[in-house]
């Protein structure tokens, strides 16, 4: 999957298109001050320019077996974006930063597991 990122898209956008290949997990964008735990994630109406998005326009490629730390990384190394993958389980949503080396593809399933 192919992302495109603009500075005027909201984080409502992206994760809506994040969500259409991996209903289980969640994409939250912060903004770029202190330190992931001690900070509230940015409003869906936000933009990724309120994210701290340097470019104007990116793309990333998301594949279901890069791990969740390298698309964090990556979502930070080319848009300078800080960002958490969550995965749904039950009906709360838990960050993965015990499980950031799964895949994509292990986190969306376990999700699903939980889910029935």
């Amino acid at each position: 999957m192919r992302l495109r990122f603009l500075r005027s898209k909201t984080i409502h956008e992206i994760q809506e298109a994040f969500s259409q290949e991996f209903p289980f997990l969640k994409l939250e964008f912060y903004p770029q001050t202190g330190s992931k735990g001690l900070k509230r994630h940015l409003m869906h109406g936000s933009s990724l320019a309120d994210a701290g998005m340097k470019k104007e326009e990116a793309f990333i490629d998301v594949n279901r077996y890069m791990t969740v730390a390298e698309l964090e990384n990556l979502l930070t190394k080319e848009l300078g974006v800080d960002a958490q993958v969550s995965r749904k389980s039950g009906q709360l949503w838990l960050e993965t930063t015990m499980t950031d080396g799964w895949t994509l593809d292990k986190q969306d399933t376990h999700g699903r597991e939980l889910e029935n």
